[in-house]
């Protein structure tokens, strides 16, 4: 399969800001089992 072109990746302060923001920002309180970060459902 041949590589694909895509948008080049944030760097330094504006990565970790998209980590922090994917990972508190948009929380839903959820029960019982985690879903992974590539569950489609």
């Amino acid at each position: 399969v041949a590589k694909q072109e895509k948008k080049k990746k944030k760097t330094g302060r504006a990565k970790r800001r998209m980590q922090y923001n994917r990972r508190f920002v948009n929380v839903v309180p959820t029960f019982g089992k985690k879903k992974g970060p590539n569950a489609n459902s």
